[in-house]
């Protein structure tokens, strides 16, 4: 298994620091940050994009030749993460906890973590990947939207006015237009 720590924010940095885990270069164009995989990691590509109002969006379309766990260890409060796993399969766990919560095909969940403790993904090796993870900067987004927050249920609503991150949060739902 091939372990990746990651201690940055925003998201160009992100794409960045893996970029040198996987010994890689990156491009950047605006505000978005693309890596390519090497052969010897996979195929595919890793992108992030940065938005001005605290949002970030990464986007996971590969597949790796062996399981990849990617470490979210910054010292800061983590982003609100909303994953959705359009292909394959995708575990999470929190950095403080040994439950992993497992996400299949067209699964989605919103996360967030306590304090300063991470998140921990894990991807599967030879299985091509499509994960959309939404990262959703606490204090700098949901600040403006004190209007919006008022009319959320309560479970909601506290997770979004959490800006401290005193709560860990884990939601699992099923979304998709997909038939099968």
């Amino acid at each position: 298994m091939k372990k990746i720590q990651v201690k940055s924010l925003p998201f160009r940095d992100v794409i960045r620091e893996l970029a040198d885990s996987f010994q890689t270069d990156y491009s950047e164009k605006c505000d978005e940050t693309l890596l390519k995989l090497p052969e010897s990691i996979g195929e595919g590509r890793i992108r992030g994009i940065n938005f001005n109002n605290g949002l970030g969006i990464v986007i996971y379309d590969c597949m790796f030749l062996e399981e990849v766990e990617i470490r979210f260890t910054k010292s800061d409060i983590h982003p609100v993460k909303y994953l959705y796993t359009a292909q394959g399969e995708l575990k999470h766990c929190f950095a403080n906890d040994e439950t992993t919560h497992l996400l299949k095909k067209f699964e989605c969940a919103i996360v967030a973590s306590q304090g300063h403790d991470g998140h921990i993904l894990k991807f599967k090796a030879e299985e091509n990947i499509y994960v959309v993870s939404l990262e959703i900067d606490r204090k700098r987004f949901f600040s403006d939207l004190k209007c919006e927050l008022s009319e959320l249920n309560n479970g909601l609503k506290t997770l979004f006015c959490d800006s401290d991150a005193k709560n860990a949060f884990f939601h699992k739902g099923f979304y998709s237009i997909a038939f099968e």
